[in-house]
């Protein structure tokens, strides 16, 4: 069935969110320059068919462009509530065993219900957009940099390991341990939720967080984290270098790192 989008629609979707997101400090965020009034005018001129629209969300956001200065991931999230306003996901399930997006891979599911029995991987500037809801029976990892999971609706794993972009405009609960690395990548949602939640050098934006655990100390560690750590994951979580301790970045990657080619 052909999707029918034009930007008048757009427009009028925008006005019925553009208050939420007035209020939502997920996306106003002065420190990064991003403003409600740019992304309007965007909005307006946006690509005026549904292959333009999804092609031009997909790979920026429908953010105005880098020499805007838009924040992606902001403005990621602010276009993944916009998306599901107009398009409204598919009342329907869809059910995989495994899940492998390859390198520069780019897919879009409008599916009410995405269900993983097994694992979800991303590789280098992967990117995957979900409508509705994204159950992950196993772990989801993001291989590499550049790649981008974005769910509007709940997303929940085992485990979550990602170097990348990872946006939910409801929740990203894992059931074990959510880990966030590298400093130019961030994961946002209003609400996280893990028994651990291993946040180094990386800019992350919740509202919310219901953790047991929470690891966000990487160099010159405490000494109660070192502790925690070990406790968690044992010795080779942490590296010793002399009097000072730090969080082993190897041991995490490779501990949650995925071998499916």
């Amino acid at each position: 069935m052909a999707i029918e989008i034009n930007r008048d629609m757009l427009v009028k979707a925008f006005q019925e969110i553009k208050p939420l997101l007035l209020k939502d400090k997920l996306f106003i965020e002065e420190e990064y320059g991003n403003d409600i009034n740019r992304l309007e005018a965007y909005i307006s001129n946006a690509p005026n068919t549904y292959e333009e629209f999804i092609s031009k969300f997909l790979y920026s956001g429908l953010r105005v462009g880098m020499e805007e200065n838009f924040y992606e991931d902001p403005y990621m999230y602010a276009c993944l509530m916009l998306l599901k306003k107009i398009l409204k996901e598919e009342d329907a399930s869809i059910e995989y065993e495994d899940l492998v997006f390859e390198e520069g891979d780019c897919f879009f599911f409008p599916e009410e219900n995405v269900i993983i029995n097994g694992d979800l991987l991303l590789k280098k500037q992967a990117i995957g957009i979900f409508l509705g809801n994204v159950t992950i029976k196993g772990n989801y990892y993001g291989d590499g940099l550049y790649n981008r999971l974005a769910v509007a609706g709940q997303l929940k794993a085992k485990n979550i390991f990602t170097a990348g972009e990872i946006i939910s405009t409801q929740s990203i609960e894992a059931v074990e341990t959510a880990c966030f690395i590298d400093n130019n990548y961030t994961a946002r949602s209003p609400l996280i939720k893990a028994n651990t939640l291993i946040e180094l050098d990386c800019y992350n934006a919740f509202s919310e967080r219901n953790i047991k655990y929470h690891i966000d100390e990487t160099y010159n560690i405490s000494e109660e984290t070192a502790n925690k750590a070990i406790d968690l994951f044992g010795s080779e979580a942490i590296e010793i270098d002399g009097e000072e301790k730090h969080i082993n970045r190897e041991y995490f990657i490779e501990k949650y790192k995925l071998s499916k080619n």
